[in-house]
Formats: C-alpha cells, structure tokens, sequence
C-alpha cells in the first residue's frame, strides 16, 4: 500500500539466521541484528545524493492524500445513507435502549458529518487524479 510500502525493508536470512531459533549461537544472533542496523541506518541516513533513503515528506504527503481520498469517500458514502434512509428518525425508536440527550446528539454528529459532503465538490476521483495507487480502504473494525 502506497504510504506503507516504501518503510518496509526485506533482510533475507539463512536457514542457520531465520526462524524461532532459541539455541542460536551469539555470534549467529549478531549477524541479523547488524542487518537491522545496516536498515535503520539506511532508512535514516544519508545516500550519496544527501537523502534519507526513506523521504519522509513525500510519505507524509501520500498518506495525506490517502486519508483524503478515504474520508472523502467515507463523507459522501455516510451523506447519502444518512439522508436516504433517514437514520436521524430510526433513532427515535430506541428511546427506551439509548438515553435521548445521547440519541439527540448522535443526530446532530450524524447529520453534522454526513452535511460537509457538500463542501467535498467537485469530488476528486482517485484514479484521474495523481493518487498514489492503490487507493487505501478506510473501515470500522473491531479493537484487539
């Protein structure tokens, strides 16, 4: 995934270096860990052109966009749904389940949320536009 792909460094091990591996002699252990330290200081230090291998702030600029793109969709996705299915009303009938300053306030959030889909026009369409690619996907999953 743009954004994520380019903080990841793949480290081949040998069969002797890889796997849960208790009994692995210190002289063995120390050969990843250099690797690791050979990563790091790849990733934060300098190349021969005066750069981090890891340019921070175009990451930072294709998570921007990434989350953008994502909550844009999530805004108009929750406008229509919101308005179409008049949730605002649904609520009312769990009065007895959910205290009614808390149903009012969900409401009001709710409808707060779903009514900035008008300022996201024009809507930008990720694959005309200069995304990075793929796109990501934005969801409601449950905590660990």
């Amino acid at each position: 995934m743009p954004g994520q792909r380019e903080r990841i460094a793949r480290v081949y091990l040998s069969k002797k270096e890889g796997g849960l591996n208790i009994a692995m002699p210190e002289t063995t252990s120390k050969i990843p860990m250099d690797y690791g330290r050979e990563v790091g200081s790849a990733f934060s230090g300098s190349n021969m052109e005066g750069r981090s291998a890891l340019d921070f702030d175009t990451h930072r600029v294709n998570r921007a966009l990434i989350a953008y793109e994502q909550l844009q969709d999530t805004i108009l996705r929750t406008s229509v749904r919101w308005n179409d299915a008049d949730y605002g009303k649904l609520l009312e009938n769990y009065e007895g389940q959910i205290d009614p300053g808390d149903i009012e306030k969900v409401r009001y959030r709710f409808g707060a949320f779903a009514s900035i889909a008008k300022d996201f026009e024009p809507k930008i369409d990720p694959m005309e536009a200069k995304f990075p690619m793929p796109p990501g996907k934005l969801r409601i999953s449950p905590m660990e």
